[in-house]
């Protein structure tokens, strides 16, 4: 595909989740891998949602992205902890 592109909604959260995780190389590890596997084939990634939306999961983080083929580029619109309790993502 191409490039990835994190809206301001995803890098805030992302900021937050950062800040309540007990475990920053989890968090670290998982978004690096979301954005290789994006970055190559984002159509046949994770489950499909409305509106031409995505959901890919990657210890301990989910994503929603859309993926623009016109302009290869994938944009991760929200981003949360899954699999943890509040305040240990």
């Amino acid at each position: 595909m191409g490039s990835v592109a994190w809206t301001k909604r995803a890098e805030g959260q992302l900021a937050e989740i950062w800040t309540r995780t007990t475990d920053r190389q989890a968090v670290t590890e998982a978004v690096d891998v979301i954005d290789r596997i994006l970055g190559s084939d984002p159509e046949t990634v994770g489950e499909s949602r409305d509106q031409g939306r995505r959901i890919m999961f990657e210890g301990p983080l989910a994503v929603t992205f859309r993926a623009d083929s016109a302009s290869g580029t994938v944009y991760i619109q929200d981003i949360r902890a899954v699999g943890v309790r509040p305040g240990r993502a």
